[in-house]
């Protein structure tokens, strides 16, 4: 029926990049954001060792090849997410009530806020709850949930860095008010 999109600020992804795929470093990290041909492989099966390849390309083809959806498309940014949940939840309503009658109240809105906090979710996953995670070089579960909002590229990217990420981004950034 639409698609609701949430973008971020991917100078701040390269730590994320890093933690989730085991890289070695910030520029191992920031070629794999900038990458075209970035895909990743998709197990069919948990009992079953096959793999597919699903295209994800680069941050900004990625963000590009969404919202080219002109219809039923909502665009979310995920600092806005953090520094506002209550108004972006709202939008978020707002946007689903075209699709699914169902009635809300601001006390539902607040649980939604509490329920789906970043350290909820770690919680969540601490008892089992959440099965995203990838495994680190040794083959064990590493968490999911890492920095989350307290991730900050300024106190962690060098210029080298930020500047490649910001001239490769720089007509997406300026868009989306990153830049």
């Amino acid at each position: 029926l639409g698609v609701i999109h949430i973008v971020r600020d991917p100078r701040d992804l390269i730590n994320s990049l890093k933690y989730h795929w085991s890289l070695s470093d910030d520029y191992e990290a920031m070629n794999k954001l900038l990458d075209e041909q970035n895909a990743t492989g998709i197990k069919i099966d948990k009992d079953k060792d096959y793999s597919f390849p699903v295209m994800i390309s680069s941050w900004n083809e990625h963000y590009n090849s969404w919202k080219k959806i002109k219809k039923n498309y909502l665009l979310i940014k995920y600092e806005d997410l953090i520094n506002n949940p209550e108004l972006q939840i709202k939008v978020i309503i707002k946007y689903l009530q075209k699709f699914i009658k169902f009635e809300i109240n601001d006390k539902k809105i607040q649980n939604i806020i509490k329920t789906t906090t970043f350290d909820n979710f770690k919680n969540l996953e601490k008892k089992g709850l959440f099965e995203e995670s990838n495994l680190n070089q040794s083959g064990e579960k590493k968490t999911f949930f890492n920095q989350g909002p307290n991730n900050n590229w300024k106190k962690s990217l060098n210029q080298k860095i930020i500047q490649k990420i910001e001239n490769k981004c720089l007509d997406e950034m300026k868009e989306l008010n990153y830049l």
